[in-house]
């Protein structure tokens, strides 16, 4: 199993800005470190969506599993409800106009904007590890 999971977060609409910050500082506060945003440069910031320029924001994190793992049901439950004003927050900032895809590891992606908190909660648990040590 890899000692970190990566997560990736796409942005779109009209205020990806407002919600790349709300996202940004929930990051800073869950897990103490500031993700990353690829250089828009390098096309990451961008995609081609028929004849129209898509405009997006790219952020990237990785989190230590081991901080995942440790989270007890009291702090899951803490969790739980940060999630919730997050989901509040970015349903606010994007304003019915963009998404918010998070992309955890392997997992299907999960739009923020219309998921549950519990939902995003599982999407950023640790992968489970097998009795041989392997990841399911």
């Amino acid at each position: 199993m890899s000692e970190h999971m990566q997560l990736k977060v796409d942005i779109s609409g009209a205020n990806r800005e407002a919600a790349a910050s709300v996202l940004s500082k929930f990051f800073r506060e869950q897990f103490g470190t500031e993700p990353a945003r690829p250089d828009p440069q390098q096309g990451s910031d961008q995609t081609r969506s028929g004849d129209a320029m898509q405009q997006w924001i790219t952020l990237v994190l990785s989190i230590p599993v081991a901080l995942l793992a440790t989270i007890d049901i009291v702090e899951r439950t803490k969790l739980k409800e940060r999630v919730q004003r997050l989901v509040e927050q970015i349903r606010q900032a994007v304003q019915g106009d963009g998404s918010v895809v998070l992309q955890v590891e392997e997992r299907p992606a999960l739009d923020v904007v219309y998921a549950s908190p519990a939902e995003v909660v599982e999407a950023l648990r640790p992968p489970e590890e097998t009795p041989d040590g392997g990841a399911r």
